[in-house]
């Protein structure tokens, strides 16, 4: 009889449930009794062992209706994904690829949320790109022209646009990238 406790212990340990949980119900023995067998037995305590690093990993994986509601809501209001993984509150990294892939509802409105973030970092860039301005490409040819790279130029004055601008500039621009080559 204590073989086959042994064993279904073992089992909804493994399957998630606590040792207390496991023990709740009438036919099971105590606690303390589950203890008391770990504590005479090495095969037993390894295999108690084993089942709670089962449990426990399932049950980190779980899905938490109530947890995937309020990460779609933060998602939602605007929150960045890094920041929500690194909150102790919401699924980690591991768990978040596990619901969405398990999860079909919950992984859709993920991938449809990461793409309006997407599309409004975008947008925004957009209206951030920096316009062609001639005197800022005069002198970005007169500091390429003394032998600075353009792409260090803003560590000498950030008023000057980034590498990115520049090289957008020069495919915009037949006339400014063959300067720039002539300057190089």
């Amino acid at each position: 009889r204590r073989e086959g406790q042994q064993a279904g212990i073992l089992r909804r340990i493994a399957a998630g449930e606590s040792v207390s949980a496991a023990c709740a119900r009438a036919d099971m023995p105590s606690q303390a009794s589950v203890y008391r067998w770990a504590q005479k037995s090495s095969a037993f305590a390894d295999a108690l062992a084993e089942a709670q690093r089962r449990g426990a990993w399932l049950r980190w994986l779980a899905f938490d209706e109530a947890k995937a509601r309020a990460f779609l809501l933060r998602l939602a209001a605007g929150e960045r994904l890094c920041d929500l993984l690194r909150d102790p509150a919401m699924p980690r990294r591991a768990t978040l690829r596990h619901w969405r892939a398990t999860q079909g509802e919950f992984g859709g409105e993920v991938l449809r949320l990461i793409g309006v973030h997407r599309a409004e970092r975008r947008r925004a860039m957009g209206e951030r790109r920096r316009a062609w301005d001639e005197a800022t490409a005069d002198r970005v040819l007169r500091l390429v022209g003394r032998g600075h790279s353009y792409r260090r130029l803003r560590r000498l004055d950030p008023s000057l646009p980034g590498a990115l601008v520049i090289e957008r500039w020069r495919r915009e621009r037949p006339d400014f990238a063959f300067d720039l080559k002539a300057n190089i």
